[in-house]
This record gives C-alpha cells, structure tokens and sequence, in this order.
C-alpha cells in the first residue's frame, strides 16, 4: 500500500514539473518573438499568397535593402548567382545564368518567366534592384490587379512605342538594326500597338494563372527574337495574348510607392547618360567603321515609317538597308580576322 501511494505521488510531482516546464518555455518563446524585429523572424512561406521578388545577376551591382519588408506580410526573394550574397530583408535564392554569356536577359528570364521558387504564390510584384519601395504591396498591388491580370505604371516619358524605341538608340541600349527589325514587324502585325502608350515595367505585378503564364512566355520569347529592351515588347506581347493588363497611372520617377535612391542610371545597361550620344566603335588597324550619328538613325526610322507611296515600301527598303548593314559587318569582321592574323 505504501508503495502504490509513493508512486501516486512521484507521478503527481513529475506532471507537475512537467506543466512548469511547459509554461516557461512558452513564455520565454513568446518573448523572444515580442522581441526579434519581424523581417528577422522566419516567416511561414507562402503565408500571404504575395512574393515580391527582384534579381542581382551583376556582381558589381549591390542588392539594394528593402526596409518596407518589416512591416509587409508579403515574403521578399532575391535570386541571384552570387554565392557570396546575404541580406537582411530579402530571402536569397540561388539561381544559375539562364544565359552564361547574356547576363542581361538571363535576368529579364527570371523577370518575366519566373522561377520555381515563386510557384507557391497566387500573386507577385517585380521590382527593379535600382528601385526602392517605400510601401508596402498590400497596399496597392491588390488595387492594380483589381481589374486586371497584369499591371505596370504607364510610361511618363514616352507616349508611343515608337519614341521609346527611338530612345533606345539612341542611348545605345540595343542594337539599332535589331530594333528596326522588330519595328517593321510590330508595324505589319500590330500596327495599333505601335502607337499606344507604352509601360515602364521596372514595378510589374501579375497573377498566377495559365493564361498569365502564356503572355510571359510570348514576352519572353520576343525579348529573345528582337531587342533586349524588354518595355518594347511588353505591350505587343500582352496585345497577343489573353490576358486582362492594368495600365497604372503612377509617376515613373518617384511616387508614394517608390523611388530611385541612386538615380535612374544604375543598371549596367542603363549606364548611358541621357545626355550622351550612343558609343561609337573605334576602327581597328588597318579597317575602316562607318560612325554611326544617333539623330541620322532617328531621321531614318521617321522617313522609313512616313513612307506613302507604296504600303509596303518602308519594308523593302528597310530589308534592303538591314542588308547592307549586314554586308558591312561581315566586311569589318573580315578586316578584323586579317589584321590578327598578320
């Protein structure tokens, strides 16, 4: 009898110790999570269903912080191919170049395809690494995609297509024979689309359906075919597909939701001043290059575009200058091969 009553008690002090045990560290949890600043603790993934998510592919290109991801319940991802890369408000995500020697658009890649780490989420907000936001994207992206698949602010410097990629050679952006190229087909296919008001897609946001998933395959694929200057393309490509586009009217400089802490001219591509013309090649020994002049380039594509004789003379003549364009390349490669060689 004495030793079924001892071991009543035994058991009884043991779950004693053990609820006291349990509170204590339940409290000292509590604390320690009253204490750590939000954007340190581990978020459940996918908790808020929204992911913005941004790329550093240049390793002479820091990742700028995002302090508004503090008080965002949207998770922040960074995906970038430097190993070496932390951070205090994004989670790094490891990604390898899409394009080993196209750094550029392996990053419009992850832009406009994605990556398997954002397929968890039922909506996504892109932003630039030479853009800060100073809100954060509860506060807006739901009222973008209101009405809309896909939304981005509408570009408050340019007011067609066409000016944009007149911009874009000039500042020696793109390739201009490319960019003519392009042009001449928008021109045949989408003609209305040419002339529409173009979007800035440093800030992009979308869903994640099947059918978004179909237009940034299209975008993707004209960001391959034709000029790297994805905002060219971005309006054609949505054009062509099924999807509903939000066109936000958002100040491209600096708004309530954004800013350039660094300027505009942060981006390896973006680093022509606007100011300057585009970098004209320097002649080799012994070979001859033609210096390319940014406002000709502009006159020609005016001309080639005012064209009204024949309806489809622009295009010949456009294919015929794209020709001898070509010719002349293939003749100064050849000058270069024969000067290292002697």
């Amino acid at each position: 009898m004495a030793q079924h009553v001892a071991r009543n008690v035994s058991q009884h002090v043991a779950e004693q110790v053990a609820e006291l045990v349990a509170e204590h560290v339940a409290r000292s949890q509590s604390q320690h999570s009253a204490e750590t600043p939000k954007h340190a603790r581990p978020r459940p993934r996918h908790a808020s269903r929204m992911v913005v998510f941004t790329a550093v592919l240049d390793e002479k290109q820091p990742l700028r912080e995002a302090p508004v991801a503090a008080e965002s319940d949207a998770d922040f991802v960074c995906l970038t191919n430097d190993p070496t890369l932390r951070s205090d408000t994004w989670q790094v995500v490891p990604v390898d170049l899409r394009m080993p020697t196209d750094p550029v658009r392996s990053e419009r890649f992850l832009k406009i395809v994605g990556h398997p780490v954002l397929e968890g989420y039922d909506r996504s907000l892109w932003v630039d690494n030479a853009v800060e936001l100073q809100a954060p994207p509860e506060s807006f992206v739901d009222d973008w995609l209101e009405d809309a698949d896909v939304a981005a602010p509408v570009h408050t410097f340019y007011r067609s297509l066409l000016e944009e990629a007149e911009a874009s050679v000039e500042r020696g952006k793109d390739d201009h024979l490319r960019v003519f190229e392009q042009l001449a087909h928008y021109l045949r296919a989408w003609p209305t689309a040419v002339e529409a008001n173009p979007h800035w897609t440093a800030l992009l946001a979308r869903r994640r359906t099947p059918e978004v998933d179909a237009a940034m395959q299209t975008w993707w694929e004209h960001v391959l075919r034709y000029s790297r200057r994805d905002q060219i393309s971005f309006g054609v490509a949505m054009a062509a597909s099924d999807v509903r586009v939000g066109s936000v009217p958002l100040p491209n400089l600096r708004s309530p939701v954004h800013r350039w802490p660094d300027g505009r001219a942060t981006r390896a591509e973006e680093a022509v001043s606007e100011a300057s013309p585009a970098p004209q090649p320097e002649a080799p020994a012994g070979g001859e290059v033609a210096v390319t002049d940014p406002m000709r380039l502009r006159a020609e594509i005016e001309a080639v575009l005012e064209e009204d004789k024949d309806p489809h003379a622009w295009v010949w003549d456009l294919e015929a200058r794209m020709t001898a364009a070509t010719e002349n390349v293939r003749r100064l490669r050849d000058q270069i091969q024969r000067h290292r060689s002697s």
